[in-house]
């Protein structure tokens, strides 16, 4: 009986890289965005050391490795200058952050078009823009095992790539990281295109300057490349947010967009959960019994 269960949840999950299944409804990224309420708290704990701060809304590009907690001083170097590189058909990405000592609403993040020395262009649909969210962690400590919630504190960090909508709201005393993914065209000059970022606020408007460096080499579509990308994935998460019967058509359309972004990052294979441990060992992430 188990052998058949396996042998079934493979085959329905395979298919999602087949053709369209019958009523199946088309699901596009937009649609997958489900209203995110960020965790509370974790802020304004140390607004003494922002009364020195000018007013209006601040902002500077720092590394994409840069990860900030929610009530972090702005304590580095405002830089409003920023290069990154890549091949051709390579997507790139930059970080802005911003952060005001008073409440901020209806802020604008937009974008120039990216123009080349030798004239050719980027056009600003190439790039997406997204908030980063903060969600609830604590310290690596000892590693993935059972822990107590009082044996690590916890605090809030950025990690939820939040799509950007149109304008954002800046909470007095916090951060907001401001994530851009740049998505190189395949068929372009191999060049420096210079474009600029604005942080609208009002009738204050911040300029950024954002180059994108193309090298001469294509990176090759993700169906060619070589090497062998493994994410893990939970089929019933997607249900549960979503809000729909496991498995159903419904389920399988939510399933496809996901799919479709892991296989253009590279992943080729699909690991769906198929054994259930019958040890007193409890999942990272709950998964439903069959």
């Amino acid at each position: 009986m188990m052998m058949r269960k396996i042998v079934l949840i493979l085959v329905l999950v395979g298919s999602l890289f087949s053709c369209n299944r019958s009523g199946e409804k088309s699901i596009s990224i937009e649609e997958l965005r489900v209203p995110f309420k960020e965790v509370k708290g974790f802020g304004q704990n140390n607004q003494a050391l922002w009364k020195d701060l000018e007013t209006g809304v601040h902002a500077s590009f720092v590394t994409t490795n840069t990860r900030v907690e929610k009530s972090q001083f702005p304590h580095w170097k405002t830089t409003t200058i920023h290069q990154v590189a890549g091949w051709k058909g390579e997507r790139v990405y930059a970080q802005i952050l911003l952060w005001s000592k008073e409440d901020v609403k209806d802020i604008k993040v937009k974008l120039t078009s990216f123009t080349g020395e030798k004239g050719g262009e980027i056009s600003d649909d190439a790039v997406d823009i997204a908030e980063v969210k903060y969600v609830i962690t604590d310290e690596f400590g000892k590693g993935c095992n059972s822990r107590k919630p009082n044996d690590y504190d916890s605090a809030a960090v950025a990690d939820i790539l939040d799509p950007y909508t149109g304008s954002l709201n800046l909470e007095k005393y916090i951060i907001r990281p401001v994530w851009l993914s740049i998505n190189i065209p395949s068929k372009i000059e191999a060049d420096t295109y210079k474009g600029m970022v604005e942080i609208i606020a009002g009738e204050t408007k911040t300029e950024l300057l954002l180059e994108v460096g193309v090298i001469d080499k294509v990176l090759p579509e993700p169906e060619n490349w070589k090497f062998h990308l493994d994410l893990w994935q939970n089929p019933f998460a997607v249900a549960r947010i979503h809000e729909v019967e496991p498995w159903s058509e419904e389920h399988f359309g939510f399933l496809r967009p996901y799919m479709t972004m892991l296989a253009d990052a590279g992943k080729n294979v699909l690991l769906p959960p198929s054994l259930i441990s019958r040890g007193t060992a409890k999942p990272m992430i709950p998964f439903n019994r069959w």
